[in-house]
């Protein structure tokens, strides 16, 4: 009896002990780290290919040190919603990344991947890979670039990944530039390419994407979310065979694009955020958006080219464009609306149901056009943009400063909500991802 008492109370001692996620650390490839085993800075890994997936669980943490990388970082685990796994570029205030052996502060600098990026090949969910340069967010501390290429993508999710619920995050992608293809070349290739959907949920999310043919593509992946996301100079010498998108969208639904910028500096974003030919996406919104200097018929904001049901496109700001909605007239589908959106010297804005727009030459209603600062000035009346919008509530609550729209009473039109505290531009961390 005694014994079988020890026995029955070391069995519930051993269940009701929690289970300490770990840490891993990685160090730039082609170096000399100890064991490199994984388990501290003094034996990182080496390299993105010198990572040991069987030995790393959900819930765990992999830190990245800063410095150059010429490996693709391909992600092997299927995780939970509430065991994600956490790669994350190494940073001082993190206890578990500058607390560990062989910490050094040169650590905390950008993760470089040169001519490599990340690839989700498999049935991969829930990991988060993260720039952040501090627990809030900060800059984007992860640079992909393929500067000298002439194909590749920032970040693949392969014909066939049942990729579902990943976070990518705080991360410049730059492309070749407008050089001469010799294959695809997308700063996001989000093609799984399969029926039934097999990418659901990924989100992508403070970011910067240029010089590439095209800035994303999103095809059989649902409920993709763009967010944050800087775009511009998209082009190729051969862009007639390659030709350049800001964000391709097919056989997709349920996605959102918010809180972005979408612009011209030497190139713009080709045919903008495209629901191309093929068909099949529904249900998209589009929202809180600046598109600015898509200032030719070549380029469009958003460009619609097959029957799109139920596509919102709200509060956003549009500023020298050409072409806001492209085809929209034709092709925006049942339960399409345009609202809430604000055009200055722009043209050709109409999706399905519209109300509460404002189209306008003059006055100038921005606190620093001449800086693309489109925050809206704190005049009412006519030609201004304040107070003049619906109530879009039941879809979203907030700009992409994080002040809620309708605060003083009544919703603003175009991506900003009025505000006199606001002193800036920068977009805050969104509230629904996890920080460690």
């Amino acid at each position: 009896m005694i014994r079988l008492f020890f026995v029955t109370l070391l069995t519930l001692l051993f269940h009701t002990i929690d289970v300490q996620a770990a840490n891993w650390y990685v160090r730039p490839n082609g170096g000399a780290y100890g064991k490199e085993d994984g388990t501290s800075w003094s034996n990182a890994y080496d390299g993105f290919s010198g990572i040991t997936w069987a030995s790393v669980s959900c819930g765990d943490s992999i830190w990245i040190a800063g410095g150059m990388y010429t490996q693709d970082l391909n992600l092997q685990k299927k995780c939970t919603s509430n065991s994600r796994l956490s790669i994350r570029r190494a940073r001082a205030d993190a206890p578990d990344s500058a607390g560990a052996s062989g910490w050094s502060a040169g650590f905390d600098s950008t993760v470089t991947q040169t001519r490599a990026g990340i690839v989700v090949n498999g049935d991969i969910d829930y990991i988060t890979v993260s720039g952040r340069t501090t627990g809030s967010g900060g800059s984007h501390g992860w640079h992909i670039n393929f500067s000298g290429a002439t194909a590749g993508a920032g970040i693949a999710l392969i014909d066939g990944a049942d990729a579902d619920y990943n976070t990518f995050e705080y991360i410049d992608i730059q492309g070749p530039g407008e050089v001469t293809y010799s294959g695809d070349g997308r700063g996001l290739d989000v093609t799984p390419f399969a029926s039934p959907t097999l990418s659901t949920g990924n989100t992508f999310s403070h970011m910067k994407i240029w010089n590439w043919e095209s800035g994303a593509y999103n095809v059989w992946a649902d409920g993709s979310i763009f967010e944050y996301i800087e775009m511009y100079n998209l082009m190729a010498v051969n862009w007639q065979a390659f030709h350049p998108n800001g964000i391709y969208i097919q056989s997709a639904k349920d996605g959102i694009v918010r809180y972005s910028d979408f612009h011209k500096e030497t190139n713009g974003t080709g045919e903008g955020i495209f629901f191309e030919q093929g068909g099949g996406a529904s249900n998209w919104q589009i929202y809180g958006n600046i598109f600015y200097d898509l200032d030719s018929g070549n380029l469009k904001a958003i460009e619609i080219q097959s029957t799109v049901p139920n596509l919102k496109i709200f509060n956003n700001t549009f500023d020298n464009v050409v072409n806001v909605t492209y085809g929209g007239s034709t092709y925006c589908g049942p339960g399409s609306e345009f609202r809430n959106n604000l055009l200055y010297y722009s043209s050709g804005g109409s999706c399905g149901a519209s109300s509460n727009n404002l189209a306008l030459t003059s006055p100038n209603p921005f606190v620093n056009r001449a800086g693309h600062d489109y925050r809206i000035v704190s005049t009412t009346g006519s030609g201004y943009p304040r107070n003049i919008g619906m109530d879009l509530s039941l879809y979203y609550a907030v700009d992409m400063e994080g002040t809620k729209f309708g605060v003083d009473g009544t919703w603003d039109i175009g991506a900003f909500e009025y505000s006199s505290s606001s002193a800036s531009i920068p977009p805050a961390a969104p509230s629904n991802l996890q920080v460690n």
